[in-house]
């Protein structure tokens, strides 16, 4: 997790904001957290100096390996009080806002049954007040009709088959629809790129304060 510390390129960025209609790219930290508590606050400290770093929107997500509440957890030992106070205490100081889940509260299960079975939430994603601001919604409400539309077959057969067959028609049309929704993803990040390497020469040549602002910009 890279502070923005470029305050030009912080101006540029937060100008581009203004813009209804311009496409943004957000900073995004991916987390994976140590299994020990000593270690999961040196994670803790570093996200809330990122956070006091700057005010840009901020998208963070992965495994954060603790829970916010006793609600989070069936089976297995206690939750300590200390580790949830720790990550809650984490995220009220960055002005984090968890974005929610569908589907069940558990994201891990130790894999074992009856009395040793332990489910428990420990990843999540979570953003900041300038994210909804300019995303107020994250959902994409065409993609469930994709899946209903595609997830049928008209003839009976082999379960094994009819699912090979479900999956092979929901991938071409899940295909076509992200071309439709995004665009080709891979063409834009080769023409990022090409940009960037550019803008790298540009500056090399003449570091001048332009030639950077323009660097830090693509």
């Amino acid at each position: 997790m890279e502070p923005f510390q470029d305050p030009i390129a912080i101006k540029e960025y937060r100008r581009k904001l203004g813009f209804q209609n311009c496409k943004v790219t957000l900073p995004v930290s991916v987390v994976y957290a140590k299994c020990d508590r000593q270690e999961r606050e040196e994670l803790w400290e570093a996200m809330m100096d990122l956070a006091n770093q700057q005010d840009l929107p901020w998208i963070i997500g992965g495994d954060f390996n603790v829970i916010v509440s006793d609600e989070e957890k069936q089976g297995g030992l206690p939750v300590s009080s200390n580790e949830t106070l720790d990550f809650s205490t984490c995220i009220q100081s960055c002005g984090l806002i968890d974005v929610g889940f569908t589907g069940s509260k558990f994201t891990w299960w130790n894999r074992r049954t009856e009395e040793d079975c332990i489910f428990t939430r420990l990843d999540r994603i979570f953003v900041n007040q300038q994210v909804l601001d300019i995303m107020p919604s994250t959902a994409h409400h065409t993609f469930i009709e994709v899946v209903k539309e595609n997830w049928t077959v008209d003839f009976c057969g082999n379960p094994f088959y009819v699912f090979h067959h479900k999956l092979k028609k929901l991938k071409r049309a899940l295909v076509q629809w992200s071309r439709n929704t995004y665009g080709n993803i891979f063409q834009q990040i080769a023409t990022i790129e090409d940009t960037i390497k550019v803008k790298e020469l540009q500056f090399e040549n003449n570091a001048s304060r332009e030639n950077r602002m323009l660097l830090h910009q693509a």
